[in-house]
This record gives structure tokens, sequence and C-alpha cells, in this order.
């Protein structure tokens, strides 16, 4: 069913404005709620994502290219989720309208709303996702986007073969995307090598429950 003219400028006008928010949001980061989030979150996301990628790993080993291709996307997933996107809006002064669109759009659990939102977010600290290349010298977002993702979503719902290269390029492109949310980290928090404030086992929490 097609929409009207005046609904889709209505539709036009209600995304510029949530991406105003958006932006407006990330101006008044707060480097304690960033920390915060770190210090109780930080272990459990790092070792989940370490698991993912060592399954990823593992299978690829096994020639399991379908399975290991589902992990890479899934440290891929968590690593933007919960090591990007999260840290940041918590970190950010929520008013109640600002609050209300994060739940929608980044609390929604749809991992497309979080690849729609970090291209903004990592341009708001100087970073610009086209320019993170693999060592091909591919973008690392190009080639999650035409491929990896794609060819993970052939695997799970058609049942599509995953050949060695892609599952290959998937465990590159998700070690890629963890130094990436190390480095953003890194610069959002002036930290220095190796100071970094995450919770440890005993202490932490899980995000994921």
């Amino acid at each position: 069913m097609s929409i009207s003219l005046d609904e889709a400028w209505e539709q036009e006008a209600q995304e510029a404005y949530e991406t105003e928010l958006v932006e407006n949001a990330l101006k008044e980061i707060s480097y304690d709620g960033i920390s915060h989030y770190l210090f109780q979150y930080g272990h459990a996301i790092q070792t989940r994502v370490e698991k993912c990628l060592k399954s990823a790993k593992d299978l690829h080993k096994e020639k399991k290219y379908g399975p290991s291709i589902v992990c890479s996307c899934t440290s891929v997933e968590v690593t933007i989720k919960y090591f990007m996107l999260r840290p940041l809006m918590q970190g950010a002064f929520l008013s109640d309208e600002w609050a209300e669109l994060l739940t929608k759009r980044i609390l929604s659990g749809k991992a497309a709303n979080d690849r729609q939102m970090l291209p903004s977010i990592l341009k708001s600290y100087g970073i610009i996702i086209n320019d993170i290349k693999l060592q091909s010298g591919e973008p690392v977002w190009q080639v999650l986007y035409e491929r990896i993702w794609k060819a993970r979503n052939k695997y799970a719902h058609q049942g599509d073969p995953v050949s060695r290269q892609l599952s290959a390029q998937g465990i590159k492109a998700a070690t890629r995307m963890t130094k990436l949310a190390n480095d953003v980290l890194v610069k959002a928090l002036e930290w220095k090598k190796g100071d970094h404030q995450f919770g440890s086992e005993k202490h932490g929490k899980s995000p994921f429950t």
C-alpha cells in the first residue's frame, strides 16, 4: 500500500527531527556515565565478543563456514550495540524526548537500527566509518553490508552455502570492528593505553539478561 505525499513528508520530517535529537544528545556526553556503564558491563561484553570470535575461528577451521559467519556477525552486532552505542548513549544527558527515542531506536533489539545509527555517532568523534579499512584495503563497513550480513542472512533464512572466503572475511571484519570499538572508547574517554576501567567477573554485571 502506497503512502500519500503528506504522510511521506511527515515521515521524513520525523526522521529529520530524530536525527537532530541524536546529534544534540551526542554533544552532551557524560564521561562519568560511559565509565560507569563499562565498569558494570565491560567484562561481560568483552567475554561475549571474545567467545563469539573464538567460535567463528574454530568453526572456520572445521570447515563449517555457515555457522562461522553467524558467529562473526553476532560478534559484530554485540560490539556495535554494547561496546559502542550503549556506552555512548548511557553517557548522554537524556531529556524525556531523547529517552523515548532511545527506547524505540536503540533498545528495540533491532540490529538494523544499530547499523543505521553507528556512522553518525562515530562521525561526532571525528571517525568516518568508510575510512576504517581491513588489511586488504577494503572498507570494513562496505564488506559487512555488501557481503557478510547478506551471506549470513541467506544462510540462516534460506540455507544458502557460505564460501570459505566469506567465512574468513567475516572473522577479519569482526576482529576489525572490535578494534574500532576500542579506538572509539579510548577517544571518548581519553584513555591512555591499557587504562581500561572494566569491571571484573566477580563485581561486574551482564547487560544481556
